[in-house]
């Protein structure tokens, strides 16, 4: 499950909630710079929990300017981890060969 930057992120976990409710397992995949701060990072723990996921995709995200503190990946992930969600497996981007928009020194 895709985040997307045309919606938020309560959009694409509506979507996984949907899926799920079909049958389907679901890994959301959450852009960092759509998140707009701790009381965010509890309310998609709270999600997670609720919903029984276990594995999540945490991307930088393609926004220009982060909508909160978690400008990429690793930030998140870092929140998550300190948040009260019951995740067992985070995935995340790489770029072995280098991004268009991000400085090989950030990556």
């Amino acid at each position: 499950m895709t985040c997307s930057p045309a919606k938020d992120i309560t959009a694409t976990l509506d979507l996984a909630a949907q899926l799920q409710d079909l049958g389907h397992t679901v890994i959301p995949h959450l852009a960092a710079r759509m998140v707009e701060g701790p009381h965010h990072v509890a309310q998609i723990a709270a999600w997670v929990n609720e919903h029984g996921v276990r594995d999540l995709f945490i991307i930088g995200g393609d926004a220009p300017e982060p909508h909160g503190p978690y400008a990429d990946a690793a930030a998140l992930i870092r929140a998550l981890i300190d948040s009260n969600a019951n995740v067992a497996n985070i995935g995340f981007g790489g770029y072995p060969d280098g991004h268009a928009t991000i400085p090989l020194d950030q990556l």
